[in-house]
């Protein structure tokens, strides 16, 4: 696992495209984005000397590090059609974490105008590596996991990095930047435990040992989560739990508002809840402490509602509600606060766990089954805590950001058919033949009535 904080989002491409009205509705459509190109070649660096290398993926994140999507290369060289703007180049080894001759992230940050290109070369260097052998209560404690944590000043989120032990204890983390490391190791069998290892500092293209004893016996913990009514959440959300001293952390599902962890270090913890169930996350630090051998029961509250945002999805060509239509929105961080679809009239709500925020949200709208229209991102929204506001903000005068609507005052978001799905032309009718009636004076055939042309609907793309 290479999780760093900053880059942990899902948040959508802050990109608003806007096209003109169409058929007199006063919401925007989504129109095409001008777009530029970045390319360039790929190389490592040996010794003193550079070589093409292969099998390298590029994330591609926004210039606040919201993540928009990620390729992988084809050979020694990668090329990017992206809309004009600023963007966060992540250039990733894709060899194993358990390699000691992988290669350190590379970020390059560019900047792209539309018609224009941009060459960028990267150089991308072998990671430091640790390697060694875990043992659990004196044996050899084989499928045990190894996090590498950076070390960082308190308050900051270091890069994380994951490998499991083989069958025989032993394990290597590689790829590793220039930095000072603490592991922290788990139990497979979650019977026993130790502190945070201090591995010392990794350096590029250096292989370190570090072996790793596990000498405590592990305590557990049953949990509970309650809403603001004194009611289970009934979402199943993921909790952290951060022991207090050593910082080593556990995450763990809630299923039917309660959770269970075993294998904790003991000592005394603190819990990280995120906003769910129609309510804000909060970080509480427990009462008691985990011991050796026991369960500490414990329990946490959430009381305060949270925000959301309405609207209606509407197509743009025949005003019909666009059912199914997957909406999701994301905080300035670039955390999703809920992803839910269009009812039969189009209608949404999306959140319900978001903070008051000005001009910090972003919103997505997506057919990501059929792909029958083409996707709108609005960026700039803001949210009030404990409410629902509209979620077709208008853009304030001369600012990106926007202004807060109540949802009756949201118009409706227009959503234009893909290419590949077009507005289907209007089928002519044949006009059928009148039957004559045979007479002593023979009746002529009436002539069938003219066929209308159709004419075909102009998408707006």
């Amino acid at each position: 696992m290479d999780t760093d904080a900053r880059r942990r989002g899902a948040r959508a491409a802050i990109v608003l495209a806007v096209a003109g009205l169409l058929l007199g509705l006063v919401s925007p459509v989504a129109a095409a984005e001008p777009t530029g190109w970045v390319a360039g070649d790929i190389k490592e660096r040996v010794g003193k000397s550079t070589r093409y290398l292969s099998g390298i993926k590029v994330r591609v994140f926004t210039s606040g590090w919201g993540y928009l999507r990620e390729v992988r290369t084809k050979g020694t060289a990668y090329s990017l059609d992206l809309p004009a703007g600023d963007y966060i180049l992540q250039f990733t080894d894709t060899r194993p974490r358990y390699d000691v001759k992988a290669h350190v992230d590379v970020d390059v940050r560019v900047s792209v105008e539309a018609g224009e290109g941009t060459q960028r070369d990267v150089t991308l260097r072998r990671g430091g590596a640790f390697t060694g052998t875990v043992r659990a209560g004196g044996k050899v404690a084989g499928g045990a996991r190894i996090l590498a944590v950076e070390n960082v000043p308190a308050g900051s989120n270091g890069r994380t990095y994951e490998v499991k032990a083989n069958s025989r204890g032993q394990y290597a983390i590689g790829g590793l930047p220039n930095a000072r490391f603490s592991l922290f190791t788990f139990d497979r069998a979650k019977r026993w435990t130790g502190p945070a290892r201090a591995a010392g500092a990794a350096n590029l293209g250096v292989v370190r040992s570090v072996d790793i004893a596990l000498r405590s016996r592990a305590g557990s913990m049953v949990g509970r989560v309650y809403r603001g009514d004194n009611t289970l959440i009934s979402t199943s959300p993921w909790v952290t739990l951060v022991h207090r001293t050593t910082g080593q952390f556990w995450v763990v599902k809630v299923t039917q508002g309660r959770f269970s962890v075993q294998g904790l270090h003991p000592g005394s913890y603190r819990v990280q809840v995120p906003g769910t169930d129609g309510y804000l996350g909060r970080t509480v630090n427990l009462s008691g402490s985990v011991r050796s051998g026991r369960t500490l029961n414990t329990s946490v509250k959430l009381g305060q509602k949270g925000g959301s945002l309405s609207g209606r999805v509407l197509d743009a060509r025949t005003g019909m509600p666009a059912k199914g239509v997957k909406v999701s929105a994301y905080d300035g961080n670039g955390v999703q606060h809920g992803k839910v679809e269009t009812d039969a009239t189009g209608a949404f709500t999306v959140g319900g766990t978001l903070p008051t925020a000005t001009c910090d949200v972003s919103i997505v709208i997506e057919d990501e089954v059929d792909k029958k229209w083409q996707p709108v991102r609005l960026n700039g929204l803001s949210a009030r805590q404990g409410m629902a506001v509209a979620a077709n903000q208008p853009l304030l005068p001369d600012s990106t950001c926007r202004q807060v609507l109540a949802v009756e005052d949201g118009p409706p978001f227009m959503l234009v058919r893909s290419p590949a799905f077009p507005w289907p032309s209007a089928t002519p009718t044949p006009t059928p033949s009148a039957t004559p009636t045979p007479s002593a004076t023979p009746t002529a055939t009436p002539t069938p009535s003219a066929t209308p042309t159709a004419t075909a609907a102009a998408g707006v793309s």
